[in-house]
Order: structure tokens, then C-alpha cells, then sequence
């Protein structure tokens, strides 16, 4: 009796050769389907670093960062296991580990030779989990594309949302108002000077605008943060009329916001959007001009008084100030003189006034507010010498791919978001303690992941690398021939 065979006749002679790479990229689209749990995973774990930017300052938030931590970790070890995703560690993020290792040691350092017990807890974590969410969004936006889309989309909502909620406290709306003790319990944001320093010279009417923050600072960096992505579509093509009146909209809310520090990178932003949308539309350029000073003289005219903290400070006896360098400066000074080069290890007392914390000749728990002075008081001169690169080679990196025309249109909007959150984070330094807020250093982390190349991009880089290596090699051989010849 005959067998037949499972493919038998012409077809079993006109059989094509087995395609092994179509068998591969099968593979692949199958580990990326049963993996969609562990991308979904990623997203809410940078999710829940996310939403403490927008809710008050708790405790509660604070006692589960290990958790976060410890979840973020599994998360993104479990990722990379299964898919296999390169990961490239960028130099700021070798400075930030680092500065984490050298900030550790100082620690341990103050424990062993000053006996003091530092909240290892929540200030030492703060640089290491902004790495972890580092990799956390580069191992998403490496398989899933549209995910650099959809996280800036579901900012932009929240950032809106709290301009919206400052812009309200800026007209002494009464349910804003009350929001706005919820988020700030020690200061009215409608007397604010005259609060702190029983001063009447530029509070008497002034309302500083918290948002969906606790402090003005943080409002700044929502609206900056917004206006960020907004702008960022102008490489791509015009703005719609609601892009372009919701970005002016946030860079009004952050003048409202009044905190002066932060009014360096306003200026900066509200100069670099006036250029882009010039180049963008050379037709409109000076209604655009015009409709800024417009809405200045409105805003100065109307609003003058509720301003008044920022435009009516004499900053050679400003209060602020003096009290800054009269009181919160001095413990940094202190332990410089004594401890220079590994200063106490970090310390939240010197950031936030703990109250737990038992104050000793080190640590006064008045707020330091200088991110410079406070990096000397935690690790000495190394770690502002392990700092500033952090910011340099991050402001390059982005830099540079947001000049280079070959990166896809949504890697370079990434990258021009990026820089300007770094941008923010530097201005921070000079009279506040920005780096040291870990929710925002997760953010910033993630979207400088987002900034590397997905797998599509890598792919096309590699060929198009490829492909000059390969006409090298051709005209080599040309050459060759030639010189036999």
C-alpha cells in the first residue's frame, strides 16, 4: 500500500528554501504579544511617580518610595529579561550613579565619625530612582512606539489642568483658594510675603499661584513643562489655534505663578517660542509680536498689584534673601568650614525642616534653598564636581539629538521636551532645592529613556551606517582596481 506524502507532487518539487528571518520576526512578534503585560506593567509604574507631582505634599508618599522603588527594580529587570532590549547608559546617567555611590558613602561616613542617623529612606534614594525610571521608559519606548506620544498627551492634560487650577487662585476664586490651602498649609498664597517676614512692601495684594503644587516653583515647571510640549510641534508644523493659545496660556500662568527664580527660564522660553513661531510663519511675525505685548500691558495694567510680590522687590533688601543668607545659609557654611570634602551625607533636614529630626550643630532644620550649597553640605566639593556634569553632558545630549535632522520628528520633540526640563531643573538650583524633588527626577529620567532610539530607529540607523560602510568598502575595491591597472 502506498504512503502519500504530506506534500506530495509539483508542489513538493517547486518547494521554496525555508525563510529562517521570517520565522524570526514571527518569534519577535510573539514575545512582544505575550509581553504586553510587562509593557503594561512599566507604563503604571512610571504612572505612579508621575501623579505626586500634581497631589500635596504627604508623608504617605514618602514611606511608600521604597515600595515604588522595589517595584519599578522587578519591573524593568522582568522587561529587559524577556525581550531582550539593548540598554545604553548615556554619561549623565554614569555621573548620576556616581554621585549616588559617592553620596551613599558620605552616609555612612557621618554615621561611623559624627554618630549621626541619617533618613536613609528618603534622601538617599532620590538620584538612584531616577535612573530605574530611566530605564524603565527606555524599555518601553524601544517596542512600543506610540508611547512617547501618549505620555506627553497624558501630561499635557495634567499640566493644563494645573494652570487652569493657578490661573483661578490668580483671580481669588474661593473654592481655588481653599485647594490651595489643602496643598499649602503654611503660607496664604494671597499674602505670602507678609506671611513669612511680617514685611507689607510687596505682598499687601499679591497672590502667588500654587496650581496643582505646593510651591510657585512648581507651578513654573507645570506650565514651562506644557508650553515644552507644545512648542515642541513647531519643528514639525504650524500650531493649531488652541496649541497656540493653550502655550500662551501656560507661559501667562507661570508669570502668575510669581516665583522669580524660575522667571530666568520664562523669559528664555517666551524668547525661544517668539523665534519658532516666526520661522514657522514669517506672515504672522509681528501679530505675534504684538498680541505678547499686548497681553503684558493687560496683564501689568489689571493685574498690577496681584504682581506685586515679583515686580515690586527691591532685590537689594529683599526679604527672601536676607533671610536665606542670614539664616538657611549659614549650617551649609558651617559644615563647609569643617567638613569640605564629604560634608554630613544627605540629610532632609536641611531641605524640608524635619521635624523628627533632632536639630545638632549641623543641622539647624531651616531650609537651605540652594541646590549648590546643599550638594556641599550632603557630599563636599565632589559631589558639585559630580553635579555639574550631570547637567552639562544632559543638556548636550539632547542638545544634539534635537539638532540632528536624521532622528525621526518624535525622538527630536522628546529630546526638545527634555532639554527644557533640564533647563528648569538647573535655574532651580541657584535659590531653591529642585533636583532634590524625587517625583520630578523620576519624570525628567523618563523622558531623557524616551530620548534614545526606539528599535525601528536603531534598525534604520544601522543601515543607513551599514550602507556607508558598504560604499567605503566599494570604493576601496575601485581604487584597488584602479591601482593595478
Amino acid at each position: 500500500m502506498a504512503v502519500s506524502k504530506p506534500f506530495g507532487g509539483k508542489f513538493d518539487q517547486e518547494r521554496k528554501p525555508f525563510d529562517k528571518s521570517a520565522l524570526a520576526e514571527g518569534a519577535k512578534l510573539s514575545v512582544l504579544q505575550s509581553s504586553r503585560g510587562l509593557l503594561y506593567w512599566n507604563v503604571m509604574s512610571i504612572i505612579f511617580v508621575t501623579v505626586p507631582l500634581f497631589l500635596p505634599v504627604s508623608d504617605i508618599l514618602a514611606q511608600l518610595l521604597r515600595y515604588l522603588m522595589f517595584n519599578a527594580v522587578a519591573c524593568a529587570t522582568f522587561t529587559w529579561w524577556r525581550l531582550g532590549v539593548p540598554l545604553k547608559l548615556v554619561w549623565p546617567v554614569r555621573f548620576i550613579l556616581l554621585i549616588q555611590v559617592w553620596l551613599t558613602i558620605c552616609s555612612f561616613l557621618s554615621g561611623a565619625q559624627l554618630g549621626r542617623t541619617n533618613d536613609f529612606e528618603t534622601s538617599n534614594y532620590f538620584l538612584i530612582m531616577a535612573v530605574i525610571y530611566y530605564i524603565c521608559a527606555a524599555l518601553i519606548s524601544h517596542v512600543w512606539h506610540t508611547y512617547r506620544a501618549l505620555l506627553t498627551n497624558i501630561l499635557l492634560v495634567c499640566f493644563a489642568a494645573s494652570a487652569i487650577v493657578g490661573f483661578f487662585q490668580f483671580l481669588k476664586v474661593g473654592p481655588f483658594l481653599w485647594l490651595a490651602q489643602i496643598y499649602n498649609r503654611n503660607n496664604d498664597i494671597t499674602a505670602w510675603g507678609a506671611t513669612q517676614f511680617n514685611a507689607d512692601g510687596f505682598a499687601a495684594g499679591s497672590v502667588r499661584a500654587i496650581g496643582l503644587g505646593a510651591w510657585p516653583e512648581w507651578l513654573a515647571f507645570h506650565c514651562l513643562g506644557g508650553w515644552a510640549i507644545l512648542a515642541s510641534r513647531l519643528m514639525e508644523r504650524r500650531l493649531k489655534p488652541w496649541e497656540f493659545v493653550l502655550a500662551s496660556f501656560f507661559l501667562l500662568v507661570a508669570l502668575m505663578a510669581q516665583s522669580r527664580i524660575m522667571y530666568v527660564s520664562l523669559g528664555i522660553c517666551g524668547i525661544i517660542f517668539l523665534i519658532m513661531l516666526i520661522q514657522r510663519d514669517k506672515e504672522r511675525g509681528p501679530v505675534y509680536l504684538i498680541a505678547f505685548f499686548l497681553s503684558i500691558c493687560v496683564l501689568a495694567i489689571f493685574g498690577g498689584e496681584r504682581l506685586s510680590y515679583a515686580f515690586s522687590t527691591n532685590l537689594g533688601e529683599d526679604k527672601t534673601l536676607k533671610y536665606r543668607s542670614e539664616i538657611g545659609w549659614q549650617q551649609a557654611f558651617r559644615i563647609e568650614s569643617e567638613r569640605p570634602w564629604v560634608g554630613i551625607g544627605p540629610d532632609n533636614g536641611l531641605v524640608w525642616g524635619v521635624t523628627e529630626i533632632v536639630p545638632d550643630k549641623w543641622t539647624q532644620g531651616q531650609y537651605l534653598d540652594n541646590g549648590l550649597l546643599l550638594l556641599i553640605s550632603w557630599g563636599g566639593y565632589p559631589a558639585v564636581a559630580l553635579f555639574l556634569p550631570i547637567m552639562i553632558t544632559g543638556l548636550l545630549s539632547t542638545l544634539l539629538v534635537l539638532k540632528n535632522r536624521s532622528n525621526t520628528m518624535e525622538r527630536r520633540k522628546v529630546a526638545f521636551v527634555t532639554f527644557t526640563f533640564l533647563m528648569l531643573l538647573g535655574n532651580n538650583m541657584l535659590l531653591n532645592n529642585g533636583f532634590t524633588n524625587i517625583w520630578l527626577n523620576c519624570l525628567v529620567a523618563a523622558f531623557g529613556g524616551m530620548c534614545l532610539p526606539n528599535s525601528s530607529e536603531l534598525k534604520s540607523e544601522m543601515t543607513q551606517q551599514y550602507n556607508v560602510f558598504s560604499r567605503m568598502k566599494q570604493r576601496a575595491l575601485v581604487r584597488s582596481e584602479l591601482d593595478q591597472l
